[in-house]
């Protein structure tokens, strides 16, 4: 995809908060927290139900729809860390995942990326690129234990 302007991350940040505060979305993120499973077929279901929830605003943004589509968006927001807005609204959308600030995008309150042990670093909780084709990327909501123990899932 083409690189987005910060006003223009902001502006899909923001849809993709509406989303998460609407009805059907809370309540299948409840329906979803409830159900008697362990930490890692939760955080599986999260993953599936935000693509399903974000896929409509990712396509329009030109991420692919796709195991790359997630990844590219979470760098495309990265890439915007320097912006108080854009963190802002990462972390409010966090918030209303009851993850903590920081545990999906991977912003910190100050600028820079924070990874899932709290450490500070340019990649946050991402594999580094390869030199052959794209990584095997691990999506952070289901690859952090600390996550688990930190949002309940």
């Amino acid at each position: 995809p083409r690189a987005l302007t910060v006003e223009e991350i902001q502006e899909f940040l923001e849809e993709l908060r509406g989303i998460c505060k609407g009805p059907d979305f809370q309540k299948a993120l409840a329906s979803m927290r409830s159900r008697d499973w362990g930490a890692f077929k939760k955080r599986e279901g999260m993953a599936k139900l935000l693509s399903m929830i974000w896929k409509e605003p990712l396509r329009r943004r030109g991420f692919s729809i796709d195991a790359w589509g997630f990844p590219d968006m979470l760098a495309e927001v990265k890439s915007h860390t320097e912006s108080p807005g854009v963190r802002l609204v990462t972390h409010e959308i966090e918030r209303q995942l009851l993850f903590q600030p920081g545990d999906l995008f991977g912003l910190s309150h100050r600028k820079g990326v924070v990874g899932a042990n709290g450490s500070r670093s340019p990649t946050g909780i991402w594999k580094p690129p390869e030199p052959h084709g794209r990584p095997e990327q691990v999506h952070p909501v289901a690859s952090s234990s600390k996550q688990s123990e930190v949002s309940g899932l």
